[in-house]
């Protein structure tokens, strides 16, 4: 797993060692280059096809892990600032929840890549 993406993970209060949350930064790793990232229903079958499971599979832990944050407070902001537009009455979407998570990543990437590191 990429150091930037455990960090992103971590932010988030996710554990990095959980299975989901490795195939969580599979997917985001497929999803960060532009032009040329998959659509997340197409990093969601390539990540299924990596950790040998099926594609409903990885969609389902990317939601567990999604509600799994949603039930604390703590899970709740660190949504709130991934994605300040959610409304906050109801869990993200996966789709939204993946998107903004490679953005954030990818961001991160530039500002460090900006100042020479």
């Amino acid at each position: 797993m990429q150091e930037d993406i455990r960090r992103a993970l971590d932010a988030l209060g996710l554990d990095a060692a959980r299975r989901g949350s490795e195939q969580l930064a599979d997917l985001i790793e497929r999803l960060l280059p532009l032009p040329g990232a998959p659509a997340p229903a197409q990093a969601c079958r390539e990540t299924a096809a990596r950790f040998g499971v099926r594609a409903v599979q990885v969609e389902r832990n990317v939601r567990a892990l999604i509600l799994r944050l949603w039930e604390t407070p703590q899970g709740r902001a660190a949504l709130g600032g991934l994605l300040p537009w959610h409304g906050g009455d109801e869990p993200p979407g996966s789709r939204e929840f993946l998107l903004a998570l490679a953005a954030r990543v990818r961001i991160g990437r530039a500002e460090r890549a900006a100042r020479g590191g």
